[in-house]
């Protein structure tokens, strides 16, 4: 077997080896988005049942200017404080594990056999440090308890994100179709991140969109070079078996050469853990990408006519402001029963 043959063999195996191994091998990134995309799915499946419920009551579903504000029928609804300086706001919009609260909702129903009623019920449901709004709260925050046991942060925007950002209610009917060329909803095919209700009825989350974006990004970087080892070693082993015709001697030499070099790619793919670890990007609960594509959007839909002004603008206050409702100075004090 020419020496080409050989270096071919190690070439071939060693970085295969690297590839397969995991330089990219740190799935952190994936197991974020995953969970982000997963929370929004089952918010959006949840605002899917209630507007459902809507229409059984009203006949009709919600207008674009009405949005999800308008939605009333809810299992029930918890006023929560949330200090007093905005940062205290920030720090307790953080607070709910999002991916656990259904889990740990549907178990407090199965022990009280009723839902929480009450913020001293949600702490013990989820564990938070909330209370209800006194005379040390600047800003409070009203969280949903939907019908399938989950939470969902409401105020003058709508229905909330996990990110504090409002979920994007579209109401098609009698609109022409080109007015929302540009939703993300119509390129949805899968419904990662947004949900058909019914006929001409949508609703999505822009971050829902951006997390499901970095999923599929943070799959291919993983897995892609896996699947791209794996091909290297299966052309290493095929230069062995298939051009070596004659002799043990040299079918022994080129196993040891692939071996010595797939060891060596092994050995260095534990360097690619450490920079894998140092390049994994940070998640923002309030990701300043997220807040702007949602904005141009909402420019978009009232230069198109989809919105009201007032609509925008309330729009807009939400998207900046999240949740929070500021209360009145001197808000009597509250104890929990």
């Amino acid at each position: 077997m020419r020496l080409t043959r050989y270096t071919a063999i190690v070439v071939l195996g060693g970085l295969g080896a690297f590839l397969a191994c995991g330089f990219t091998a740190d799935d952190r990134a994936i197991w974020q988005a995953k969970r982000h995309v997963t929370v929004i799915q089952n918010h959006l499946a949840d605002l899917k049942a209630h507007l459902l419920k809507y229409r059984q009551v009203h006949g009709r579903y919600p207008s674009n200017d009405e949005g999800l504000a308008v939605l009333d029928n809810f299992t029930g609804t918890i006023v929560v404080g949330l200090g007093w300086w905005p940062e205290h706001r920030e720090r307790a919009y953080s607070r709910i594990g999002w991916p656990h609260v259904q889990e740990r909702l549907k178990e407090y129903r199965r022990q009280t056999g009723h839902a929480p009623r009450t913020a001293s019920d949600l702490n013990q449901a989820i564990g938070l440090c909330y209370d209800v709004p006194s005379d040390m709260d600047n800003a409070a925050m009203t969280l949903a308890v939907t019908d399938n046991d989950n939470l969902i942060p409401l105020g003058r925007g709508g229905a909330f994100s996990p990110w504090m950002t409002p979920h994007v209610y579209e109401n098609r009917h009698g609109l022409n179709s080109e007015k929302f060329r540009d939703s993300p909803a119509s390129g949805d095919w899968w419904g990662h991140y947004s949900i058909k209700v019914d006929k001409d009825i949508y609703v999505y989350s822009i971050g829902g969109e951006l997390y499901s974006q970095r999923l599929h990004w943070a799959w291919w970087t993983y897995h892609g070079p896996r699947i791209a080892g794996a091909a290297m070693l299966i052309a290493a082993i095929a230069i062995l078996i298939v051009r070596v015709k004659r002799g043990a001697a040299k079918m022994v030499l080129g196993m040891v050469a692939l071996t010595a070099s797939v060891g060596a790619g092994t050995a260095v793919t534990f360097v690619g853990h450490v920079l894998c670890y140092a390049m994994m990007p940070a998640f923002s609960r309030r990701d300043p990408e997220m807040i702007d594509r949602q904005r141009a959007l909402l420019t978009t839909y009232r230069q198109r006519g989809v919105l009201g002004e007032a609509a925008y603008k309330t729009a807009l206050e939400a998207l900046e402001n999240g949740p929070a409702t500021t209360r009145p100075a001197g808000a009597a004090s509250q104890k929990h029963k």
